[in-house]
């Protein structure tokens, strides 16, 4: 019918386009590379604190990528975690501080570390980056210029938590449940660019580790969503 023929539409969008943008994003991301180690020549001091906005867009646009890949993924239920004993901590940290690339001097960002040392989960290492990449790069997009986004991470029992804040616009209550949902945009934030997959995505990818992501808001105040994945023996 009309619905299953735009569904199908979809699903092979998102692989044609994330062909398309793969490519690109791994030449961008090498030439970057080199120019960043002097590979290709002495750098101009002056273009020097440009390098990492461009490392911070690059790092946006394989996002992107592996978004649509994922998506299409998910929808044709190809996606096979590769997992292993991983620092959840550190995989925080470093998103923390791309993060901190794109949003200076936009927003302030912060790392509220409550462990103080390595947060062992087992899972698939690239999947827990869009995880947590998208929550950080979603507070960073819907928060006002000057605005506090924080990612605290702690433990309670067994679980790792991950809250990630912002003091963006909020959501209101009718739209919470569209959040989640592939392609979907709320209408306080269909001002703001995005492709509709990012959260979506962080929560399928979140069940597929046998953790949830769950969010609150208040409209002016701003949101916060909690990532909870369960953690592996720190003598395993």
């Amino acid at each position: 019918d009309q619905l299953a023929s735009l569904e199908q539409a979809k699903s092979e969008f998102l692989r044609l386009a994330s062909h398309e943008l793969r490519g690109p994003a791994a030449t961008l991301g090498g030439y970057l590379s080199m120019i960043e180690d002097e590979s290709l020549g002495p750098v101009p001091q002056r273009l020097r604190p440009v390098l990492p906005m461009l490392r911070a867009k690059a790092f946006q646009i394989n996002l992107l990528a592996n978004e649509m890949v994922e998506a299409a993924r998910l929808e044709d239920g190809r996606v096979q975690l590769k997992r292993k004993r991983i620092d959840l901590r550190e995989i925080v940290r470093r998103n923390v501080a791309t993060a901190e690339t794109t949003a200076t001097p936009r927003h302030r960002l912060r790392f509220d570390d409550r462990i103080g040392g390595e947060l062992w989960v087992l899972g698939d290492a690239l999947r827990l980056e869009i995880i947590i990449a998208n929550l950080l790069d979603n507070a960073v997009k819907y928060s006002p210029k000057g605005g506090d986004v924080t990612a605290q991470l702690s433990m309670s029992g067994d679980v790792a938590v991950l809250k990630v804040q912002d003091q963006g616009i909020g959501i209101a209550a009718e739209d919470m449940d569209r959040l989640f949902v592939r392609f979907s945009r709320v209408n306080t934030l269909t001002d703001v660019p995005g492709t509709g997959l990012g959260l979506y995505l962080a929560r399928e990818l979140a069940r597929l580790h046998k953790g949830e992501i769950v969010a609150a808001s208040t409209p002016g105040v701003g949101s916060e969503f909690v990532l909870r994945l369960p953690v592996e023996p720190s003598n395993k």
